[in-house]
């Protein structure tokens, strides 16, 4: 079975544009209130978030992390011990 590797960038691109997308759509086609219109949409976003936990734990999906290289993230502790006693 192959594994189906993606960035972790690629990832939190995807879901951003899930997210954007649909309250976009709920907002601009529902002439409901916020309130209905905001649980329809975070309901659109669970049923992705389910579906690809789903699709992921079934094919065996890794996310390579390659957010780190482009931020710069040091994660190394703060010399000097940390909090200033000044």
């Amino acid at each position: 079975m192959n594994k189906i590797i993606l960035n972790g960038s690629t990832v939190a691109l995807l879901s951003f544009t899930t997210i954007i997308v649909s309250f976009i759509l709920v907002l601009t086609v529902g002439h409901k209130a916020i309130i209905d219109e905001t649980i329809i949409s975070l309901s659109i976003i669970s049923i992705f978030l389910f579906g690809f936990l789903f699709y992921g734990f079934y094919k065996g999906i890794y996310i390579k992390n390659d957010v780190d290289y482009k931020l710069q993230v040091n994660h190394a502790p703060p010399k000097g011990g940390g909090f200033s006693s000044g």
